[in-house]
């Protein structure tokens, strides 16, 4: 039988291994994969033309627009010396990809060829 001292060493060391997982998910770096560079851009402007923010979450979708421009920007240089093969592959912290994702589900926007692109668009993020 466990005694009281045993259960608050055990839930110590259990919350210093939730701790190193969570420093260890949130240095990952996710790779999603579009079609090419233009996809970057077609993200960029549903962010920017049919997300409607909040205060709660300005700062996010503020920080998650200019990764994308960094990452397309860094995409541009690679594609000026890369062969064929290259793949084009965003690359994002685990919030930078949750937020980007869940920037995608609250987007509005008109028209059913915007809403094709979209969906391509959330389709690729998404897997």
């Amino acid at each position: 039988m466990t005694n009281l001292e045993d259960l608050k060493t055990e839930r110590t060391e259990l919350e210093g291994k939730v701790t190193e997982l969570a420093k260890a998910n949130a240095a990952m770096i996710f790779n999603v994969e579009v079609e090419d560079v233009s996809m970057i851009k077609t993200i960029q402007d549903h962010l920017n033309k049919g997300y409607t923010w909040e205060t709660k979450n300005a700062a996010i979708v503020v920080t998650l627009f200019d990764r994308l421009k960094a990452e397309r920007s860094r995409i541009k240089k690679e594609l000026e010396t890369a062969g064929e093969d290259y793949k084009v592959t965003l690359e994002l912290k685990a919030y930078e990809l949750n937020g980007l994702y869940q920037a995608l589900l609250n987007v509005r926007g008109t028209g059913v060829e915007s809403a094709r692109k979209f969906v391509k668009m959330l389709t690729m993020v998404g897997e």
